[in-house]
């Protein structure tokens, strides 16, 4: 049973591995192609080592863009749409925003 749990586990790992390695590898050919050819140049230990330690995520942007000092009626305003999401994540933001203390 705990041989089973392992193999579980590890192939648990092996699966976020490749994902990291996708994500990453994405990253770098989107926002950093000039770093490929450094990285292509590390030793392979290295390289792993550092892949190991990354924690890959990606997340949806928002077409909303808030300036440093939005105005009370813009920040009411893209409070309310989110408030609204079908998202729950995206509806516990627009919440979020318009239910914190202000200045």
């Amino acid at each position: 049973m705990e041989l089973h749990r392992r193999a579980c586990v590890g192939r648990r790992a092996d699966t976020r591995r490749v994902a990291t390695l996708g994500v990453l590898e994405e990253s770098i050919a989107t926002f950093e192609a000039a770093y490929r050819a450094q990285r292509g140049a590390l030793a392979d230990a290295h390289r792993d080592g550092l892949s190991q330690v990354i924690v890959a995520f990606e997340m949806q942007g928002t077409r909303d863009k808030l300036s440093q000092t939005p105005s009370t009626a813009d920040q009411a305003r893209i409070a309310s749409q989110r408030a609204t999401s079908p998202d729950t994540e995206v509806a516990a933001g627009g919440d979020a925003m318009r239910d914190r203390p202000r200045a």
